[in-house]
């Protein structure tokens, strides 16, 4: 069944609503009908209208509602040839079908859950944004989704279930960027009136209602002239059961064993009873089988494996039984491949923030041959193609060394910069440029507000824990001016703490506040050391010969054009699906994010105040086998009016002949 928030119908001929002053015809007809006797009181007759005082008073009634019926009659005879639609998502309007329609689709892991009937969240939404798009003649559709995140243009949605490009994936849904690039497509297209249907099962991590992104969206909305209205179809069944599996870490080999590593996983799942289920390992041509307990809703594992002779033979899955979405049944490995992380430090000289810096970069002091101090001055001298990071402590460069750094983040390198501790007028990248230094009292620092908990350099631990950037407190700042520069964490004041540029296969970030006593508690480590490290494995990503990343959060296009399945009888394709791939000598783990396998939804009362002063409509579907949300109900106002015609004329009849009707048996 369809659980409908404010039953509401559409035209697909709304101009004929203006002849709905037509009901007041038969109001004009009665006037006139009264207009036409005059009033002569004659004593011989005034005796039988006092005697008859309570006849008047019913004819009076009779009259009344010969009229009522009339005036309802035209009423529903006007709507019935506006050919209206009933359904509870389309909206109470008397605008018509709107001239562009924006489908978001959600393609996201937890999309693939099952209803009851054995169908998908996603395979619904297509069959409901089909059905739903029927009558809209004239109307152009156009698909934005989670993947590709590229506006296409639809000859119709009907087509969306055949489509390669809305096929289950299993990557994440950033619903807040896909809403605020549909918004910027109306703005630059002028796409007329709009709609904007947005089909997801409404996953809180999805969807994010703590983002500040929400109010900008608010505003842009406000600013288009035309109407823009969005649509939710939410598919947000609840399930009774399900279980899903996620790679926590590979524990790499101990010098006493190099051909033996250890796997650490996590088992989630909605019930919290003791049961026992088989779990699968299967590596190369090998495949095993164990029991496993589970106890409560969350559980860890290890499980040892061992290194294979080849690339295939090192990669794997770990595998659950069948339940109501297999998309979350899988994760998958490989033999960790040791691999060193070079760090270059450039700064003008070896003071106490290069320092800090220094043993954020390399807490390990049996490691420090991988990390180098460098002058500006020669940076040009960095062996950029064996660098996994470089923390940037000075004056932006010059041009020349600048495009060098451009190319080293295009190639997929990381670079952090910390602003200097005097002004600088020089651009990078011809629009980025320090601004003046901001300077707070002392007993009035600035804390951190909100950061991306989900990915990047404060990402949550696989134990769920935060980075403790809320207990930074900051007392000098030096602001950033430019394009690209979207912030990862930002101050109380509304300002950015750290910033990310992407280009191409790298990120370039940009820290507003340096690691000093004067400056930050930044210097403390405990929120340094994590981002640096972070920032540091993304670099030698690049370098490493084994990827581990997020299923769409990889930049495929940037690698060699023959990836190809470890699997190669399950040939999926790394833009879309998890799984072990490899590309020339490198390998690339690519698993569902780990927000997927979070169970928890967005309320009726969240999705209010979250979309606040944002027109919106919302159907929560739940059944997963009715599709037609949306019909034409003209017919059934056609009956109507009929049966007020016959009360009417019912009443129309003299009484003595309504008698004979009643004895007849009528």
């Amino acid at each position: 069944m369809y659980d409908f928030r404010g039953t509401t119908m559409t035209f697909l001929q709304p101009l004929l609503l203006w002849g709905l002053p037509l009901c007041l015809i038969p109001i004009l007809i009665h006037l006139m009908n009264r207009i036409r006797y005059r009033t002569v009181n004659w004593a011989a007759i005034m005796f039988l209208i006092k005697a008859n005082r309570s006849s008047t008073s019913m004819a009076r009634l009779r009259q009344f509602l010969i009229l009522l019926f009339r005036i309802l009659a035209v009423l529903v005879l006007v709507i019935a040839i506006a050919r209206p639609l009933a359904g509870g998502w389309l909206g109470w309007t008397f605008s018509g079908p709107p001239e562009t329609v924006i489908i978001l689709l959600d393609r996201s892991a937890s999309m693939g859950t099952e209803y009851s009937t054995r169908t998908s969240r996603l395979k619904q939404a297509k069959a409901i944004l089909a059905s739903a798009s029927k009558g809209l003649t004239g109307t152009r559709f156009v698909l934005l989704e989670n993947v590709n995140r590229k506006a296409c243009d639809l000859a119709s949605p009907e087509i969306l279930a055949d489509l390669s490009d809305t096929a289950q994936t299993q990557t994440a849904c950033d619903i807040p960027s896909l809403i605020d690039e549909a918004v910027n497509y109306v703005i630059a297209n002028k796409t007329g009136v709009t709609e904007i249907w947005v089909a997801s099962d409404m996953q809180i991590t999805d969807w994010q209602p703590e983002n500040s992104r929400w109010r900008e969206i608010e505003s842009k909305i406000k600013s288009v002239p035309q109407s823009l209205r969005i649509r939710i179809l939410a598919l947000d069944s609840k399930v009774d059961e399900n279980m899903s599996v996620r790679l926590v870490k590979i524990n790499p080999p101990r010098a006493s064993d190099p051909q033996e590593a250890e796997l650490v996983f996590e088992i989630n799942r909605i019930a919290s009873g003791d049961t026992v289920i088989p779990v699968t390992f299967s590596q190369g041509e090998n495949k095993k089988q164990i029991n496993v307990k589970l106890t409560g809703t969350s559980n860890k594992f290890r499980q040892k494996i061992t290194k294979g002779a080849s690339v295939a033979e090192n990669c794997g899955y770990i595998e659950l039984p069948a339940d109501s979405n297999i998309n979350d049944n899988r994760a998958y490995f490989t033999f960790p491949v040791q691999q060193e992380k070079k760090t270059v430090i450039v700064s003008p000289d070896k003071d106490v923030a290069a320092e800090i810096l220094s043993i954020a970069a390399c807490p390990n002091e049996k490691n420090q041959g991988n990390l180098k101090f460098q002058q500006p001055s020669a940076a040009d001298l960095i062996d950029y193609k064996e660098t996994a990071l470089i923390i940037w402590a000075a004056p932006f460069p010059g041009e020349e060394v600048q495009k060098m750094l451009k190319q080293f983040i295009s190639e997929g390198g990381s670079i952090i910069f910390f602003p200097p501790e005097t002004d600088d007028p020089t651009k990078l990248f011809g629009s980025i440029i320090w601004e003046k230094c901001e300077i707070r009292k002392e007993a009035e620092p600035l804390s951190v507000k909100e950061w991306d908990r989900r990915s990047g350099p404060f990402e949550d631990t696989a134990s769920g824990e935060s980075i403790a950037l809320n207990e930074l407190k900051i007392q000098k700042t030096r602001q950033l001016q430019g394009y690209g520069l979207n912030p990862i964490a930002s101050c109380t004041d509304g300002k950015p703490l750290v910033s990310r540029l992407k280009l191409n296969g790298g990120n370039a970030y940009f820290c507003t506040t340096l690691p000093l006593q004067e400056w930050s508690t930044l210097g403390e480590g405990q929120v340094l050391v994590p981002m640096i490290q972070r920032i540091l494995n993304e670099g030698g990503a690049r370098l490493s010969k084994t990827v581990f990343s997020d299923c769409g959060g990889w930049d495929i296009e940037s690698m060699a054009n023959d990836i190809k399945d470890t699997i190669p009888s399950e040939n999926k394709n790394p833009r879309f699906n998890s799984g072990a791939y490899r590309s020339s000598d490198k390998v690339m783990v690519l698993n569902r994010p780990p927000s997927e396998d979070i169970q928890e939804y967005l309320g009726s009362s969240d999705l209010e105040e979250m979309m606040k002063g944002i027109s919106f409509s919302t159907l929560h579907e739940k059944s997963g086998t009715d599709t037609n949300i949306a019909t034409e109900i003209w017919k059934a106002f056609l009956v109507i009016m009929l049966l007020f015609l016959v009360s009417e004329a019912f009443l129309c009849l003299p009484i003595s002949l309504k008698l004979k009707t009643k004895k007849a048996g009528f």
